[in-house]
């Protein structure tokens, strides 16, 4: 004889709840802003430094725009893969 499953425990089911694509949306959009905003931080912090070495400017502004290039490269490919 089968014996049947034993109940559940009590209280709500558990479920595995997916976020709707809206509500993903909305965090890859937070995430692309978090990661806009490390880049920027991140171009600054290297200036600074890169001036405070006794670098001569035209380095400086060679690796900022670099840096620059590389940041929106990033931020562009991930607007086209996550949003």
């Amino acid at each position: 004889m089968v014996t049947p499953p034993p109940p559940p425990p009590p209280g709500p089911p558990i479920t595995n709840v997916v976020p709707s694509p809206p509500q993903r949306q909305e965090e890859h959009k937070a995430a692309l802003v978090i990661v806009t905003v490390l880049m920027v931080v991140i171009v600054e912090l290297v200036r600074t430094i890169l001036r405070s070495v006794d670098v001569d400017v035209v380095t400086v502004v060679r690796v900022t725009i670099e840096m620059e290039v590389i940041g929106i490269t990033v931020v562009a490919v991930a607007l086209t893969v996550f949003v």
